[in-house]
């Protein structure tokens, strides 16, 4: 087996995940599978693709091949594609624990937070991920707005001003920084009276 030429498959394989070409994807992860079919990478990709194509019956038939952490991120997609939110919620805090930077998974668990109104396990995660990718803006942006969801409102703001210092045009981010003065100086007037 060439082990570079497998990896290159993977990676090959998962970016065309993330340009919407599936069926690039799974070519390039079938013949990474002719590689290396013992390795569970191209069938955590495969089950990407039927996932993003919400064919929940035929990502599931890949979950016998997953192990570990993959295993509970992809089997948390299906649970929410099938809107078990508290389910998927469980095993995905319990994948991330495994895997605390995989970016879907932080993704998914924003989703599932907003649903569920649970946002404190979003916001541990959002900074793990935050202290080793400290400039990238849409993390900032997650966090911000998270923590503007738990009334940390001066916490919120700092993480705005920070990701403005990054992004002096960031729209989003001044949008939501209003939104956050405003409110803070809402509550200073009701304290005030």
């Amino acid at each position: 087996m060439d082990q570079l030429k497998f990896n290159l498959l993977v990676e090959l394989g998962n970016l065309c995940i993330k340009l919407g070409k599936f069926k690039d994807a799974k070519a390039y992860f079938e013949k990474a599978l002719e590689e290396n079919s013992e390795n569970e990478l191209p069938y955590v990709g495969l089950a990407k693709i039927e996932l993003k194509n919400k064919n929940v019956d035929k990502a599931e038939q890949f979950l016998e091949k997953l192990d570990g952490s993959n295993k509970k991120f992809i089997l948390s997609e299906i649970k929410f594609l099938k809107k078990d939110f508290e389910e998927s919620y469980k095993l995905l805090i319990d994948a991330l624990k495994e895997d605390p930077e995989n970016l879907e998974g932080i993704t998914l668990l924003g989703k599932l937070s907003f649903k569920l109104n649970k946002y404190d396990d979003f916001e541990r995660f959002l900074k793990i991920f935050h202290s080793k990718n400290p400039s990238d803006t849409n993390i900032i942006y997650a966090l911000a707005g998270c923590l503007y969801c738990e009334d940390k409102l001066d916490e919120a703001k700092k993480y705005l001003e920070k990701l403005l210092t990054i992004d002096k045009e960031n729209i989003k981010a001044k949008e939501l920084l209003e939104i956050i003065n405003k409110k803070i100086e809402a509550l200073k007037e009701v304290g005030n009276g």
